[in-house]
């Protein structure tokens, strides 16, 4: 049942050279405040503080409006949770839009991986489906990039929507992520499908010998 759709998935994942762009992290800059990051993108980490106010300052006028606007409950939360907000405090370290240095802040504090998606993922946290044209957040980018320009192409054009629908699920990026620290290894793969059951249907539907890049894009992305 598995074996057909970890090989298909396995070659994708060999070719990807972004999978760990979470959705939130691939966010282009969390910035320290007076730091680096692309311009009209990105924000500082908040710190606790007051019980009901967002620390978070993003970076841009219509990026901040926005988030206050929409996304203050969110932010509130994540501030008042330990491992959330310990994940905001670590991304104010991160220099730009390093994928490593904010993939290692959430590795730290696991805990607090879906709270922080649930404030700043850019495909289904409050960022990305209240604030994205705001945040400049490119909706029509699957949000992973691959080595060979020819799979980027054919997902770009064929495979968005199921990208993004696995970019915005903490669970099926864990999978992913897991999958890509293989190295070829079955045993290890296996592993990671079973450790992640509710990543496997949106990473199917995606990069599965039967899903969109099985079927649009398997010579493209071989």
């Amino acid at each position: 049942m598995r074996a057909p759709i970890l090989a298909a998935i396995t070659v994708l994942l060999a070719a990807c050279s972004g999978s760990d762009a979470e959705g939130w992290k691939s966010f282009p800059g969390v910035v320290v405040p007076g730091g680096g990051g692309s311009p009209g993108h990105g924000g500082s980490g908040g710190s606790g503080g007051s019980v009901g106010q967002c620390n978070v300052q993003f970076n841009t006028s219509s990026c901040q409006s926005c988030m206050t606007g929409h996304c203050t409950s969110q932010c509130v939360d994540c501030q008042n949770n330990s491992d959330c907000n310990a994940i905001l405090n670590c991304l104010m370290g991160c220099s730009g839009a390093s994928a490593t240095c904010q993939t290692n802040c959430v590795n730290a504090h696991p805990a607090g991986e879906y709270m922080i998606a649930a404030y700043l993922n850019t495909v289904s946290g409050c960022m990305g489906t209240q604030c994205p044209a705001s945040c400049g957040i490119d909706t029509n980018s699957c949000g992973l990039t691959f080595q060979a320009q020819a799979c980027n192409e054919c997902v770009a054009a064929n495979c968005v929507a199921t990208c993004r629908s696995c970019v915005g699920s903490v669970d099926c990026m864990r999978l992913v992520n897991c999958l890509s620290d293989c190295n070829g290894d079955t045993s290890c793969r296996q592993s990671c499908w079973d450790a992640n059951p509710a990543g496997q249907q949106p990473l199917n539907d995606f990069a599965g010998n039967t899903g969109c890049v099985g079927t649009k894009c398997a010579s493209a992305c071989q």
